[in-house]
Parts: C-alpha cells; sequence; structure tokens
C-alpha cells in the first residue's frame, strides 16, 4: 500500500520532478499549486500527511499555510517541509511559525537526496505523532 505525501508548489517542473522521484519511492503523491488547495487537502485527509510546502506561491503562499496550521489543531497532526529559494533568508514571522511548528526546511536547487532525508524526517515524525 503506497503512503501519501502532499507536495505544494506553483512551479509545475518542481511538481513533476517531486512526483516522479516521490512515486518511486512507493509514496502516492497529493499536489496542490497554492495554499488554498493545500489547506483542503490537509483538512480532508483521513491520515497525517508529509507535506512539501512552497514558501511563494499565489492565491495562499506558504506563510498563510503555516497561519492557518498554527491556528487550526487538527491541522497540527501534519508534518511540514518548507521548500523556498527564499535567498537563504526567511522573515522572521515565517521563522517563528517554523520554530512553533516544528517545520524543517530544504533549499531550492535542491537535489534528490535531500528530498529523501527530508522525506525520512518526515516519516519518523509522523511515527511520534501516531
Amino acid at each position: 500500500m503506497a503512503k501519501n505525501i502532499l507536495i505544494v508548489d506553483d512551479d509545475p517542473d518542481i511538481l513533476s520532478t517531486l512526483r516522479m522521484s516521490l512515486e518511486d519511492e512507493n509514496f502516492s503523491v497529493l499536489c496542490a499549486m497554492n495554499g488554498e488547495q493545500a489547506l483542503k487537502i490537509m483538512q480532508d485527509s483521513k491520515a497525517p500527511l508529509p507535506v512539501f510546502l512552497d514558501v511563494n506561491m499565489p492565491r495562499l503562499d506558504g506563510l498563510g499555510v503555516l497561519r492557518e496550521v498554527q491556528r487550526n489543531a487538527h491541522l497540527h497532526r501534519h508534518v511540514i517541509t518548507l521548500l523556498t529559494a527564499g535567498g537563504r533568508t526567511l522573515q522572521n514571522e515565517i521563522v517563528q511559525l517554523m520554530r512553533v511548528l516544528s517545520v524543517d526546511i530544504v533549499w531550492k536547487p535542491f537535489d534528490l537526496k535531500s528530498i529523501t532525508l527530508a522525506v525520512t524526517k518526515m516519516e519518523q515524525r509522523l511515527a511520534i505523532k501516531r
């Protein structure tokens, strides 16, 4: 049985690359191109999800998603890793939410090894939460 994982990014190339890589690792990949779609998937999911979340997106960005996760206890069950180019600097509010919500980060451009390590870490954290 495949495990679910959510990728949230508005770049179709990143979605495609991550989807192929994670499907090769027996994941069932859910995709969202903005934060609104991501929150719907996270809210509707019966099980906690590992989530790769882009910071800069249209409609609702990664910061907006993190704010909603902080406000909604039902969303705390998911484990999030940010994906961002961000010039290796982040807004103070994002950094604070990352601490509060135990969010990790993978910097773009990324290699598949860093994605694999992030997935392993998210799976370990989900196992502890269950």
